[in-house]
């Protein structure tokens, strides 16, 4: 008996569905569906008060780190990028554009700046203008912006250039 109370239930409320379909009521906001007595089911629109609107809860703080974090998101992906392009016109030779796309993504800034930075260096390793290069990684080694290894790498790279350098005064 209780399967066929279920059954019948279920059947009612899709049948009372596909009615309120067919008469344009399933396009309402607010449409209410609730058991009764437990020997059926009603659905249909009901008038409901409308919900207050809360004033903002947010602290202006908080919505300013927000914007703050979306614009450094942008700036990472402007940056990737950029770095990108540099990579692109590495492969190809074309260094004097890796050169520009590479300090492009360097004056962003962030955490691309290790990367682009070494790249940009090595970069001028191969255009012979090894003293931006040299200047480029002090900058790099004197301000926060390696990790240990990076700064071992940048002394790798560093010491390639005044060799470069000193061949090249020769």
């Amino acid at each position: 008996m209780k399967k066929f109370l279920m059954l019948s239930t279920v059947i009612v409320a899709i049948v009372g569905v596909a009615a309120l379909i067919s008469q344009g009521v399933a396009g309402k906001e607010k449409l209410t569906v609730q058991a009764i007595d437990g020997g059926g089911i009603f659905v249909g629109d009901q008038e409901l008060a409308p919900i207050p609107q809360q004033d903002s809860k947010i602290h202006p703080g908080i919505l300013q780190d927000q914007k703050e974090h979306e614009a450094s998101l942008r700036a990472i992906d402007a940056a990737a990028e950029q770095i990108r392009k540099g990579n692109s016109y590495d492969d190809a030779n074309q260094l004097e554009e890796a050169a520009k796309a590479y300090k492009a993504a360097y004056s962003i800034g962030g955490g691309s700046r290790a990367v682009s930075g070494l790249k940009l260096a090595m970069i001028y390793e191969k255009l012979g203008r090894y003293d931006e290069g040299i200047a480029l990684l002090d900058e790099m080694i004197a301000k926060p912006y390696l990790s240990e290894k990076g700064i071992q790498n940048a002394n790798g790279i560093r010491a390639r250039l005044l060799v470069a350098k000193k061949q090249s005064n020769q």
